[in-house]
């Protein structure tokens, strides 16, 4: 498979950090950092990370996501467009599942599961879909679990709450 020529931007901003790539040519090499307003340099890239569920090599297992990482120019560049790759395959998977935890979403689950089509559904498995709706409820459960026992203050409980429905999570890789 091709791929084009990509330009890598990592903010070096105070306390920063942002990093994005996009495609050369749709682009001007300097940016500025949507998060902090710094002008950022964009370092050529041979390719970038590619995440997608693999519908073949599901099994009794569960998904397969591949991912596909090219040579890079600057080093570094792999893990940190990994990270973002996946964390935004995640982010969509949470907000797609959120809509349940709003109000009328229960009526929208089951609705859901009866068959009717959602925006943003196609091409989604319903049963791996109720076992990522499960592992949501206890994440909730969770949460406010932790509100009411004193483990989190009750503002600190409802942002981490709010913040996981909005698909607002953060992790790296070790």
């Amino acid at each position: 498979e091709q791929t084009s020529e990509l330009l890598a931007f990592h903010c070096t901003g105070k306390s920063c950090g942002h990093h994005w790539v996009t495609g050369r040519g749709t682009t001007s090499t300097e940016q500025i950092c949507k998060c902090c307003g710094e002008s950022v340099v964009g370092v050529p890239s041979k390719g970038s990370v590619f995440c997608e569920v693999d519908k073949e090599g599901a099994g009794d297992d569960g998904e397969v996501v591949k991912i596909r990482l090219e040579q890079h120019v600057a080093p570094g560049w792999a893990t940190l467009e990994l990270e973002d790759r996946l964390l935004d395959f995640v982010r969509s998977e949470i907000k797609f599942i959120s809509q349940f935890f709003q109000e009328d979403g229960v009526q929208d689950y089951v609705a859901y599961r009866s068959g009717k089509r959602l925006e943003g559904a196609e091409g989604r498995d319903r049963n791996k879909d109720a076992l990522l709706i499960h592992r949501a409820a206890r994440v909730v459960d969770a949460l406010c679990r932790a509100e009411f026992t004193g483990t989190l203050r009750a503002g600190e409980a409802d942002a981490k709450l709010q913040a996981f429905l909005k698909g607002r999570i953060q992790f790296s890789l070790t």
